[in-house]
């Protein structure tokens, strides 16, 4: 019977235990789900949205002021740069339905399709360009040719003779001067039936040009296609700056931003329908295990009144077996559990605390030392003090034991390690009680008190904070923006930007950088505010910033042992207690950058 019912309740505990494992990896993956790195493609799409716009006026620049095109060739490198980063993501992200990834594709074959139209509007505008400053300079050539034809010719040895006036010359100007204000006209105000008209004047004026002169017929058949390249090309290249000013990227851009907003919704809303079924179903295991340990009790009461005193005791003994069995197994899979973060915790206590305290007890044994040497000095002055002055002989000896101390004092080594012994007293008791207060910080529950503030105040009081401990070649640099105000703790932000600013030293003096800089900028994106603390220091790998927020854990080394591994945990925690969240960014041998992202609330709903 005894075997019966611990199979009972063996078997309801293993359907309790692989209840919760498979229940708890399943809410595990919807909120890794819900994690991902949406948020960094939603980003890179409005970045690329903005980027587009810019480039788009850039284009327009051009035209109006009539320049290179230098500007607008310098967004290319960023905006291919984007685009490839925003096809890999897509390729990358499982959680991106196939519905949305073709709709982002889309967005990228117009970006790359707009590429291809302003080569087309900056060839075309090229060569209208150089027909435009032609017209002028073969103008004024033609019309002085022009005026050379009215002159009468006088052969040399000849009287002149009174000839009729010619009017050739000055009616091929009359023709040049029409067309050249034709083309002008035509320039400003692009129209299709301005430009037959034209086209059909240069045709009748080609067909006089072989009357003249061959050197003055050439340069008139030049002029005419000069002209000709400003009236066919001008509609074109509108049509094509049409093309490159369109809103179909612009809008492309905004619907994508907001379905990738709507998925992230979804896939929280996943996150915390799965926390309920969690619950739900932990509830259900653990009425079955009381249902099951009811029914045991049951049997055990039947079984107690159906034996004798033997089989009671026998019943009783094997009980008490059983039960201190359950425990030390249950004890055991307890510490084997947590025996990983135990074991971290233990040993950096004892390197962040005992190390500390052994030293400051070999810098006390140092000060006794030296005080034993003056305690030994006073008293022999205190003999020759009172020595009576007749008595020469005891005089002369205890000077003799007062030089002896004084030699004594001055070879003594642990003397004049006095003051470097308080030094290190200092920065050791400096050391433990910053340790003991992140520890403080790390355990206490309860957050701090909350009200709206600047986070550009949060950086500029950091920055003051830390000018002078990041040490010497490195510099620390504040650029801040128009933020609306946050509601939160403002000590606790602080004190997260601190911790991201010593991370951020740590790192660059672990890269060996002759030049290190941290820049700290400000930002809103949306309904958000986000900080950034950007480093050129070592970078960080996957495996790296997957354990980064991990509590005592910590890859950056401190004499000989690690540093303390809490000030990231502490910053993840405050930063969670403030309704934000902390994203990384990281490339290994180039820099990190930590991007504290906070909601921007109404007044309402920092109420609530």
């Amino acid at each position: 019977m005894n075997k019966i019912i611990s199979i009972l309740l063996l078997v309801g505990a293993v359907s309790v235990g692989a209840g919760v494992l498979l229940t708890h990896d399943r809410l595990s993956q919807t909120s890794e789900q819900g994690k991902g790195n949406l948020f960094l493609v939603s980003e890179d799409i409005h970045n690329l949205r903005q980027l587009d716009g810019e480039w788009s006026l850039s284009v327009l620049r051009s035209l109006v002021t009539d320049s290179d095109f230098d500007e607008v060739a310098s967004f290319l490198p960023r905006l291919r740069e984007l685009r490839s980063g925003l096809a890999t993501a897509a390729d990358d992200e499982k959680n991106i339905p196939d519905n949305i990834k073709n709709r982002l594709f889309r967005f990228l074959s117009l970006i790359e399709a707009k590429e291809e139209t302003v080569e087309q509007f900056k060839t075309n505008f090229a060569v209208i360009r150089n027909s435009r400053k032609f017209l002028p300079i073969a103008t004024r050539s033609l019309l002085a040719s022009a005026t050379q034809l009215d002159v009468p010719k006088v052969e040399e040895g000849k009287e002149a003779k009174s000839t009729p006036v010619s009017t050739v010359g000055r009616d091929l100007a009359n023709n040049i001067r029409d067309i050249g204000d034709r083309v002008s006209s035509f320039s400003q105000r692009p129209d299709e039936g301005a430009k037959v008209r034209v086209l059909t004047k240069l045709s009748e004026f080609e067909e006089t040009v072989l009357q003249y002169p061959p050197e003055l017929s050439n340069a008139l058949n030049n002029y005419i296609s000069h002209s000709r390249i400003i009236m066919e090309r001008t509609i074109h290249l509108n049509s094509i700056l049409k093309r490159v000013l369109g809103t179909r990227v612009a809008e492309a851009g905004t619907e994508l931003s907001a379905q990738f907003k709507t998925l992230s919704q979804n896939l929280v809303a996943d996150v915390e329908a799965g926390t309920a079924n969690l619950n739900q179903q932990l509830l259900m295991f653990i009425l079955g295990l009381t249902f099951v340990a009811v029914i045991a009790g049951i049997m055990y009461t039947i079984n107690a009144f159906s034996f004798d005193k033997v089989v009671k005791t026998t019943v009783a003994k094997a009980t008490e077996e059983l039960e201190r069995e359950m425990e030390s197994n249950a004890s055991k899979g307890h510490s084997g559990a947590d025996m990983g973060s135990v074991s971290a915790m233990a040993t950096t206590i004892t390197q962040e605390i005992g190390d500390p305290v052994s030293k400051l007890s070999e810098s006390l044994d140092a000060i006794r030392t030296s005080a034993k040497r003056f305690d030994t000095l006073k008293f022999e002055v205190d003999k020759f003090m009172h020595t009576k002055s007749a008595d020469t002989y005891e005089m002369m000896r205890n000077l003799k034991s007062i030089g002896e101390v004084l030699n004594a004092v001055t070879d003594d080594s642990a003397l004049s390690d006095g003051p470097e012994a308080l030094d290190e007293m200092h920065n050791n008791i400096m050391h433990v009680q910053a340790f003991t207060g992140e520890l403080r910080n790390l355990s206490n529950s309860e957050p701090k008190s909350k009200d709206w503030f600047n986070v550009n105040d949060v950086v500029q009081a950091a920055v003051e904070e830390m000018q002078s401990q990041v040490g010497e070649g490195i510099t620390i640099k504040a650029k801040t923006t128009t933020v609306p105000e946050v509601f939160g703790s403002c000590e606790e932000m602080q004190h997260s930007v601190v911790s991201m600013i010593h991370n951020a030293a740590d790192a660059i003096k672990a890269a060996g950088q002759v030049k290190g800089q941290i820049m700290i900028s400000t930002k809103k994106h949306n309904d958000r505010a986000i900080i950034s603390v950007v480093d050129n220091g070592k970078g960080m790998d996957d495996e790296t910033r997957s354990h980064v927020f991990e509590p005592f854990y910590s890859t950056k080394e401190r004499g000989g042992s690690k540093v303390s591994g809490l000030g990231l945990s502490v910053a993840q925690k405050m930063v969670t207690q403030n309704d934000g969240k902390i994203v990384i960014k990281s490339i290994p041998g180039k820099g990190t950058n930590f991007s504290i992202v906070l909601p921007l609330k109404s007044q309402e709903a920092a109420q609530a």
